[in-house]
C-alpha cells in the first residue's frame, strides 16, 4: 500500500465551478449524508469571512474529476451558500464582519466585497492519486482518528464500497427518511445504518445480539460473503412498511423498536397480512406493551437475551411464529 498525494491551493470559486460541472463527487459510500444544520454551515461561512484557517479537504483524483474523501460537509456548504440555498443563522456567537451584521443574510445579500472574500478564499486541498478500495478505507480510518470514531463510523471502511452503496440505498428509502425522521445528531452517528444492519442481523438467523461489536462482526461476514442479503426483498419490506405506517407513529421514534418491527413485518408480508391489519396489531401492542418487553427495552438493550425477549414477546402478541428466522 503506497498512497501518493500533494496539496493544491484552490479558491472557493474554483470549487463552485468544479461542482457546477459535475466534476466533484460527494456521494461515495464512505461518506455520511449531508447532515450539517444551519449553525454548522453558518459557522463555516463566518470562519471564511474572517479569513480564519479551514482544515484541509481531501479529494481523490478520479476520471477527470474528484471524489471527496474528507470534507463533504464543507464542500457542499460552500457550494450551497454561494448558490443562495440558505441564509446565515442569527444565533451565532459572532455575526459581525467588518462592522456589518451578516446574521440572517444570504450570499446575494452580502456586500460585494464580502461576496468576493468568500469566492477568493483559498482552500488547501490534499489531492490523492487514484486509490484501491483498501487504500481508500485505510485513509478514511486514519484521517478520522482525531474525532473519536465509533464502531459504526467504521462500518464504511469494513463493509466495502459495493455493499455500502447498497446499505446506503436502503437508508435512503422513504420509510427510513420520512417515518423514522432521525435527527441530525442521530444521522451523524449513522443510526440509519445501525437500524438497517440490526434488521439484517435478525433476518440472517445468526445467534447474535445487536451491539456495535456484533454489527461490525456481521459486516465482516457480509464483506466476505459469509452471509448474503436479498436487498430487493428488504426494499419491498420497506415499501410494505410505508403502507403499514401512512403517518409517523411515536413507537417508531424509539430506534430499538424498529428492527424488531421490521422483522415481524417481514413475517406479516410473507403471510400476506394486509398492511392495515398489521398496523392494528402493532398499535394494540404498543398501547400497552407487556412487562417483559418494557424491561428488555430499558437496559443493555442490544444484548442477545434482551433482543430475543423483545422479539419473542412481540411475535407472540401479534400471533406470529416464534421461529427467530424469516423466510429468505
Amino acid at each position: 500500500m503506497k498512497i501518493k498525494s500533494n496539496v493544491k491551493i484552490h479558491s472557493v470559486e474554483w470549487l463552485v465551478k468544479m461542482m457546477d460541472s459535475g466534476r466533484v463527487n460527494t456521494d461515495i459510500a464512505i461518506q455520511r449524508r449531508y447532515i450539517w444544520d444551519k449553525n454548522y454551515k453558518s459557522n463555516l461561512i463566518m470562519t471564511i469571512l474572517h479569513n480564519a484557517p479551514v482544515a484541509n479537504l481531501t479529494y481523490e483524483v478520479v476520471d477527470g474529476g474528484y471524489s471527496v474523501i474528507d470534507g463533504k460537509q464543507r464542500s457542499l456548504t460552500l457550494y450551497e451558500y454561494t448558490k443562495d440555498k440558505f441564509n446565515l443563522s442569527k444565533k451565532l456567537m459572532y455575526t459581525m464582519v467588518d462592522g456589518i451584521d451578516v446574521g440572517g443574510k444570504r450570499f446575494s445579500k452580502l456586500p460585494q466585497e464580502l461576496q468576493e472574500r468568500i469566492m477568493q478564499y483559498q482552500l488547501a486541498i490534499t489531492m490523492v492519486d487514484p486509490m484501491t478500495e483498501e487504500e481508500r478505507n485505510f485513509l478514511f480510518y486514519q484521517q478520522n482518528q482525531g474525532v473519536l470514531l465509533t464502531k459504526l463510523d467504521l462500518v464504511t471502511s469494513v463493509i466495502g464500497q459495493d455493499k455500502m452503496d447498497k446499505i446506503n440505498d436502503l437508508c435512503s428509502h422513504d420509510f427510513i427518511l420520512d417515518k423514522l425522521k432521525l435527527t441530525a445528531p442521530a444521522l451523524k452517528k449513522r443510526n440509519d445504518v445501525k437500524i438497517v444492519v440490526q434488521y439484517l442481523i435478525l433476518n440472517s438467523g445468526l445467534d447474535m445480539g445487536l451491539s456495535s461489536k456484533e454489527i461490525m462482526d456481521y459486516c465482516e461476514k457480509l464483506k466476505t460473503d459469509e452471509v448474503e442479503v436479498d436487498y430487493d426483498k428488504v426494499e419491498k419490506l420497506m415499501d410494505y412498511l410505508l403502507e403499514v405506517y401512512p403517518i409517523q407513529e411515536n413507537h417508531l421514534k424509539k430506534s430499538i423498536n424498529v428492527p424488531i418491527i421490521m422483522y415481524v413485518a417481514q413475517q406479516a408480508l410473507d403471510g400476506n397480512v394486509a398492511p392495515e391489519e398489521l398496523k392494528k396489531k402493532l398499535d394494540k401492542f404498543f398501547e400497552n406493551p407487556s412487562k417483559e418487553y418494557v424491561e428488555a427495552s430499558q437496559t443493555r438493550t442490544a444484548d442477545k437475551g434482551n433482543v430475543g425477549k423483545r422479539l419473542n414477546t412481540m411475535q407472540k402478541a401479534l400471533g406470529f411464529a416464534n421461529d427467530n428466522s424469516t423466510k429468505k
